[in-house]
Formats: C-alpha cells, structure tokens, sequence
C-alpha cells in the first residue's frame, strides 16, 4: 500500500497539467455488471 501511495503524485500530475481538476483510480478496474452489486449490510433478509 505504501508503494501505492508514492506513485500517486506520477499518476496524478500529468492529468491535472492536462486540465483536469479531479483524477480517481478505480483499483478494481472495469467490470460489468458491478453497478448491481448489493452490499452485504444492505442486503434484505
């Protein structure tokens, strides 16, 4: 996790030159069908 955290700065400057205002990382990268997961605590019983 620390290295993570020390490539942050590359991974986010070279968009925020670019324009952008808000860089995110999904960690899990694209999957589909993820937008109808339902967490374990909303689950209805």
């Amino acid at each position: 996790m620390a290295h993570l955290l020390e490539l942050a700065p590359r991974v986010v400057d070279g968009p925020k030159e670019s324009g952008y205002t808000y860089i995110t990382l999904d960690l899990e990268g694209y999957r589909t069908g993820s937008t109808n997961e339902v967490r374990e605590d909303r689950r209805s019983s």
